[in-house]
């Protein structure tokens, strides 16, 4: 299940930005265990694998991510591997479409009106992809193929050319973004797992 909220940082102090986002994003990690599982957080120690990537160290079956993008800060958790990534639209540079997206992407941007946002869900997508394999930037972004996004019938896709299945949500102001390594899952449990709450 992925728990989203918007959080409003225009009073924050200069350079807490970062801090209040991880702070909100422990928060929301929290509520979500809490609301989905009775579990209370604060009695797990989360430690962290060889990239960075966050998890239960007594609790390895059950999974989770956290993602934060300007004013939103998003969470994911599951009984398989997953990560989410939330992305605000801000401006595109030639050089991190070079960087990341493999041609057929690249094509996908050209034919969309709107190719700053079909960017960006493709970032988030990717991003989303890498927090779930828990490899970080070490994995080539270009080498995981996205080339169905924005859609909601199905809600949910198959990666094109590696493990897992991804929903992407192209919303006004920001994407949503996540990945689900398993294959051998069922239409119910994607959906359930995919299930978005947005939190006041």
């Amino acid at each position: 299940m992925i728990y989203i909220r918007k959080f409003d940082y225009t009073d924050a102090e200069r350079g807490t930005v970062k801090a209040l986002q991880s702070r909100h994003g422990m928060e929301l990690l929290h509520y979500a265990a809490e609301k989905e599982l009775s579990l209370d957080v604060d009695n797990l120690i989360i430690a962290k694998g060889k990239h960075g990537k966050p998890y239960f160290r007594d609790l390895p079956s059950l999974h989770f991510n956290i993602s934060h993008s300007g004013n939103y800060v998003a969470v994911i958790l599951a009984d398989t591997a997953v990560g989410v990534d939330v992305q605000v639209y801000r401006p595109i540079k030639e050089r991190i479409i070079e960087k990341i997206c493999n041609d057929s992407e690249k094509g996908l941007i050209g034919r969309e009106n709107s190719s700053e946002r079909v960017f960006i869900a493709l970032w988030s997508l990717k991003e989303s992809y890498v927090k779930a394999t828990g490899t970080g930037m070490t994995f080539p972004m270009s080498s995981v193929n996205f080339t169905q996004i924005g859609t909601e019938k199905p809600p949910f896709l198959k990666i094109s050319n590696q493990c897992g299945y991804f929903l992407t949500k192209i919303c006004s102001d920001f994407v949503l973004s996540a990945c689900l390594l398993n294959e051998n899952i069922s239409q119910e449990h994607l959906a359930e797992v995919f299930k978005i709450h947005f939190v006041e």
